[in-house]
């Protein structure tokens, strides 16, 4: 292998470990994809709320509800009905008349299954609720009203049969005294006027025996209900969908390797070159350059890294920029750099490797005072050599952009033609190991000065494309007048 070819390898990032890196860096730092993991956060509560909401969407509906106090007869009847049913454990009775409405909704259900009936009690107390949720409220209302009135029915009928039952026999029993009426004194006397009370009484018991199950409240709708329960699912499948977010991207880190916190460059003795410079989305960069015009946040950022690659005063210079990783940003930087300084009145000739990698006649675009040359995989090294020189010697500055995916002959071709490399790293793209392996192979090109590294971000980076007449055209679209014309 040649030198250049072991330099190239070493630029493509080494898969061993890299001498002075660590596995301390923090995450998320400012040199991380925190948007993108905000993003990530978003899209998994969008999916999770809507999955909870949808799995509420059965229910959805009209839910009828109606409250009742479950009390024992004799508490309602308030009769002296010695002989009734007479229940001391309330606990234990409620829990019996429960059961019962249970019974009752269960054959309810069997009849209307597109109702969702419950029989509930409501703490600790005495009201026991029926409710039912149908997308018909009068089909709701009409189960609940069935329960209710097989309840209700079964106990005025025994309260009734057992009032019934103590009348009659306070009612015998004062036929029974009858021969004894014209006797006025005596304990017969007495035992009439007792029986007789107690026959009122008992009659006035049989009239409150139709209400001897109180209702509190309803039937009554309950509109909200289903509505709360659609949010309450809404918001939970929200919350689990930014925990199942992060923790899927808590996990590709674990099992991928780490993705670089740009301060650590500083710790391993890699200069940055302030400021980030927006390239827009990782996804779109790497295939040639933007050929559209920077916003005003990216010329801003490619005036301030141009004053570091090419001082001022200092004459024609070449630079090369090299991706640190895959889809880190080089070509985007490059144009970014070179349509400022045109813009700026400086004339430059920006390299790149061809896209379609064609070993035929090299494609040129030429704008006044900007030339974009695509480079194809059989270019002749020794062309491309006498090319710079002559692009430097008419006094134009030549950038370089050295791509991840570039073939690696191209990329041999650049290396050597550069007075000065600089390293390009995407932000929450790149990765520590590839990046630090670029540098220390950069550094070991001999007579090209390493400058530093250039961060890139995820902002959005590009405005109106720059309209061309296609390979090889000459059409005199002047960046000067360009950026003249938007101010």
């Amino acid at each position: 292998m040649t030198t250049s070819h072991r330099q190239q390898a070493s630029l493509r990032g080494s898969r061993t470990a890299v001498p002075g890196t660590n596995e301390t860096d923090s995450w998320p730092g400012p040199g991380l994809p925190t948007r993108l993991l905000a993003g990530l956060l978003v899209v998994g509560a969008l999916i999770g709320g809507t999955l909870g909401a949808l799995t509420t969407l059965g229910d959805d509906g009209t839910t009828v509800v109606v409250g009742m106090e479950v009390v024992p007869d004799v508490t309602t009847l308030t009769g002296p009905l010695e002989t009734s049913n007479s229940v001391v454990n309330d606990t234990s009775f409620i829990l019996s008349e429960i059961a019962y409405l249970d019974f009752e909704r269960d054959a309810q259900q069997d009849v209307d299954p597109d109702t969702a009936l419950s029989v509930t009690r409501v703490g600790t107390s005495q009201v026991v609720e029926i409710a039912g949720t149908s997308a018909s409220e009068t089909q709701a209302t009409a189960a609940v009203d069935r329960i209710f009135d097989a309840y209700v029915e079964r106990r005025v009928t025994g309260a009734t049969n057992a009032v019934q039952g103590d009348l009659t026999v306070v009612q015998q029993r004062l036929a029974a005294l009858g021969a004894a009426a014209d006797d006025e004194s005596g304990a017969l006397l007495q035992e009439r006027q007792r029986l007789l009370a107690q026959e009122a009484d008992l009659q006035s018991a049989l009239q409150r025996a139709q209400f001897v199950v109180p209702v509190l409240y309803g039937p009554a709708t309950q509109p909200a209900a289903a509505a709360s329960s659609t949010l309450l699912a809404a918001i939970i499948g929200a919350v689990g969908g930014m925990v199942v977010a992060l923790v899927l991207v808590l996990g590709r880190r674990l099992v991928t390797r780490r993705l670089l916190d740009a301060r650590e460059l500083a710790t391993v003795g890699i200069s940055l070159l302030p400021p980030r410079v927006p390239a827009g989305r990782p996804g779109q960069r790497g295939r040639g350059v933007p050929l559209r015009r920077p916003v005003p946040a990216v010329a801003e950022a490619a005036r301030a890294i141009s004053g570091q690659l090419l001082p001022p005063g200092s004459g024609p210079a070449s630079v090369v920029l090299v991706d640190g990783d895959r889809s880190s940003g080089a070509a985007e930087v490059a144009w970014s750099v070179a349509w400022v300084n045109a813009a700026a009145g400086s004339a430059v000739t920006l390299y790149v490797p061809a896209e379609d990698h064609a070993a035929s006649t090299v494609p040129t675009v030429v704008l006044p005072t900007l030339s974009v040359v695509d480079v194809a995989a059989g270019t002749d090294g020794g062309w491309l050599q006498h090319e710079v020189a002559a692009q430097l010697a008419a006094g134009r500055h030549v950038l370089l952009a050295a791509t991840w995916g570039a073939p690696e002959a191209v990329l041999d071709s650049f290396l050597p033609l550069a007075e000065r490399a600089v390293v390009v790293v995407g932000e929450g793209v790149a990765r520590k190991e590839s990046v630090i392996a670029t540098t220390n192979g950069l550094g070991s090109l001999g007579d090209t000065d390493f400058v530093g590294a250039v961060v890139t971000t995820d902002r959005r980076a590009w405005g109106a494309p720059v309209e061309l007449g296609g390979p090889g055209s000459h059409r005199d679209v002047d960046p000067r007048r360009v950026e003249a014309a938007e101010a």
